[in-house]
């Protein structure tokens, strides 16, 4: 059984200020010509109204991230990304652009593409509501890329992401993912143990504090 370091870091960032955490990003060899793009993710402000103080709820603005890598045994090296980890999430989900970006970039990664000619497009909803409706958006394309993990079985592992233009984080691993590759989460010690595949790289690291 291995064990995988869990970082927790916040993906917000401050407009007009130098004071920035990490984001969600990729790790590959580096383009002499291109940068990957990094999408900045809205966090939780807790803000006093008037002379009041705020109401004494805690508010975790740092969110768990683990690394994955894509691509196959045969990519060398393979590609490293920061993803968040939320077993409240029905799915895993992602930026379009984000997911578009590494299809296009790394096309050895990608498995299979599903697009809204041949799938109806997920309507993916939030526990925040405007005059007793949700706020909805519409993921009308799912990227499925490849994974260097061996099942216990030996069959190979694949990410499957539900995309859309507005999800404003780069790359969520939902209940399902959580669930598929038996991951246990512990908070004190900052690891994520994922105890189904029988292959899971010793190269993964946190992300940089």
């Amino acid at each position: 059984m291995k064990q995988q370091i869990m970082t927790v870091a916040s993906d917000t960032k401050t407009p007009g200020t130098d004071e920035s955490s990490d984001v969600s990003t990729i790790t590959a060899p580096a383009s002499p010509t291109k940068k990957p793009p990094v999408i900045l993710v809205a966090g939780a402000q807790v803000l006093a109204a008037g002379n009041c103080e705020p109401l004494p709820v805690p508010v975790q603005s740092l969110l768990p991230h683990i690394i994955i890598d894509l691509g196959t045994d045969a990519d060398a090296p393979p590609l490293a990304m920061s993803c968040v980890v939320d077993t409240g999430a029905s799915l895993t989900t992602g930026n379009f652009f984000y997911c578009s970006y590494i299809a296009k970039r790394f096309p050895q990664t990608v498995s299979k593409v599903y697009t809204s000619e041949n799938y109806a497009p997920i309507s993916l909803s939030g526990v925040v509501q405007t005059d007793g409706v949700a706020v909805t958006t519409k993921l009308p394309v799912a990227f499925e890329f490849h994974m260097p993990y061996l099942t216990i079985d030996g069959s190979p592992t694949n990410l499957l992401v539900a995309c859309g233009p507005q999800v404003s984080v780069n790359i969520i691993l939902g209940v399902h993912f959580v669930s598929a590759s038996g991951m246990t989460i512990d908070f004190v010690d900052n690891v994520a143990d994922c105890r189904k595949p029988a292959s899971w790289p010793s190269n993964l690291s946190p992300s940089s504090p």
